[in-house]
């Protein structure tokens, strides 16, 4: 699967027939739905002229047209918001998904959209969710605004992140990012660098290509290198490099990397595609952010791109694996704890509900305990908890 969607021709052509030859299109079509990847896929078999057995080319076909109208609907909200934003005088800028189809894909047909994810000035907060709430982008959860943001700053999976999110019409959702946390970017400094691209017919801002190369990068971290988030990032990466090697642009990838503290991601993502596909654009980022790194950011890159491999082969890590090979998350559980347990633990059954992982610790200690079981699943572990709890890479 990774391969026909990362891969070079003659391989990803490979990676068709050994599909086709174990009559596994059906479970890749259903993969790629829970990958977030539709699209993508969709495009991937149509430009390797594949023809999929009759009876799987319409699940495809009707998949893609699913994602596209949601998506289609997802991103005009989105933007709905931004212009909503900027009518009050508020600073925005999109990132991720609606950034991606802005400056790569060029539609939603051609990359799914799960939530608008935007950035604000933190001093601008209060008011940007009044505005938002006037255009029909409200909080679901219950407790307080001041109870929740206690335990976004203390809980670990956030590493460092502000967000709230916001519920607008039919499914729409709107990610609003105050602060960016470990990701060592700032905020004001990517609305002063943000760009206007027309988008849905309209002008709006997205980050900058090259903060848009840190922002994913960054994101693989947070989510633990899992296949399931990561290949859709690297998707995005692949295509990103081009523009970003154009006119300098990875000198200056590499220098923002370097000050943010973000090189062995970057670092971890640019070999990962380098393996996959050594096109010459990837090839040329991947070399200069090298340069820059010390040793020690290129072993903790190795560890990361480790990681997603050890992933691709065993399934995704468990989550709570990682808190039991660093100390930071337990400290920051005990601080949010210790301070307000009721709304702590009120606050983190309802993220976990709107994510799907609302499971009771008993299950918890036994998928843990399963967990356990290999050497290299401790180190990937240890690996990661590094990235995303750790000191500046």
């Amino acid at each position: 699967m990774a391969e026909v969607l990362l891969a070079s021709k003659a391989r990803a052509g490979a990676a068709m027939v050994r599909i086709g030859e174990a009559q596994a299109w059906p479970q890749v079509v259903s993969r790629a739905g829970v990958w977030r990847v539709v699209p993508q896929l969709s495009e991937r078999v149509t430009s390797m002229e594949a023809e999929l057995p009759c009876p799987e080319a319409f699940p495809l076909r009707r998949a893609a047209i699913e994602a596209f109208g949601k998506s289609a609907f997802r991103m005009a909200k989105g933007v709905e918001a931004i212009r909503a934003l900027e009518r009050c005088g508020i600073r925005v800028a999109a990132f991720k998904g609606l950034a991606a189809i802005a400056i790569l894909y060029g539609s939603p047909r051609r990359r799914s959209l799960g939530d608008a994810d935007l950035i604000i000035s933190e001093d601008q907060l209060g008011a940007a969710l009044a505005c938002l709430a006037a255009a029909g982008f409200e909080r679901r959860s219950g407790e307080s605004f001041a109870q929740y943001v206690r335990f976004v700053e203390n809980a670990p999976g956030f590493a460092g992140n502000r967000a709230v999110a916001l519920h607008g019409p039919g499914d729409s959702e709107i990610d609003l990012h105050w602060e960016l946390g470990s990701s060592g970017l700032t905020n004001p400094e990517l609305l002063d660098r943000a760009v206007p691209v027309v988008l849905g017919g309209a002008t709006v801002p997205v980050v900058h290509p090259v903060d848009a190369f840190l922002l994913s990068a960054h994101h693989t971290v947070r989510d633990n290198f899992s296949v399931e988030s990561s290949v859709r990032d690297l998707a995005d990466l692949q295509l990103l490099c081009p523009l970003v090697a154009a006119a300098g642009g990875d000198l200056e990838l590499a220098r923002r990397a370097g000050s943010a503290g973000l090189l062995a991601p970057v670092i971890a993502v640019t070999k990962i595609l380098e393996e996959f596909d050594p096109r010459e654009a990837v090839c040329a980022v991947a070399a200069t952010v090298r340069q820059a790194a010390t040793r020690g950011q290129l072993r903790a890159a190795k560890g990361l791109s480790e990681a997603f491999r050890y992933q691709l082969e065993s399934g995704s890590l468990n989550r709570d694996l990682l808190y039991l090979v660093h100390p930071q998350p337990f400290r920051q559980i005990l601080t949010g704890m210790w301070r307000d347990r009721a709304g702590y633990r009120e606050s983190r059954q309802a993220v976990e509900e709107t994510l799907g992982r609302d499971h009771s610790l008993a299950h918890r200690a036994a998928s843990l305990a399963r967990a356990l079981g290999t050497w290299r699943g401790l180190r990937v572990a240890r690996g990661l908890a590094r990235a995303k709890f750790g000191s500046s890479l």
